[in-house]
């Protein structure tokens, strides 16, 4: 769980920084502007919302990632839940890319990426 909760709290240090997104509304707009270089989505997201964002996504060839629940996604950036959050700078998404990559060789999280570069 060491990786996972570091994900989180590198997202708490991303909000105060300006450089994520979240909220449904919010990334879907982030994502149409191609302002989004990443976009986490909760475990227990609807089904027609992760489609809607699988689909964004793959056509736009944004790395996507599943991982935790929307109230650990909202309590990690200080919010109420949320379902997604999208990270807006390329070395913050590469970032957390790099932590869920290493930690899939270890095998030690289960993490869904999709939509791979």
């Amino acid at each position: 769980m060491e990786m996972y909760d570091r994900i989180l709290s590198l997202l708490g240090i991303y909000r105060k920084a300006g450089i994520i997104v979240s909220g449904i509304n919010a990334c879907k707009s982030q994502i149409k502007k191609d302002h989004v270089f990443l976009i986490i989505l909760s475990t227990d997201i609807a089904a027609t919302s992760l489609k809607l964002f699988k689909d964004m996504c793959s056509y736009r060839n944004i790395p996507l990632v599943q991982l935790g629940t929307r109230y650990d996604l909202g309590k990690s950036i200080g919010k109420d839940m949320r379902a997604v959050v999208g990270i807006k700078d390329k070395k913050a998404a590469d970032k957390i890319l790099g932590i869920i990559l290493q930690s899939r060789r270890k095998n030690t999280m289960g993490v869904d990426i999709g939509c791979q570069k």
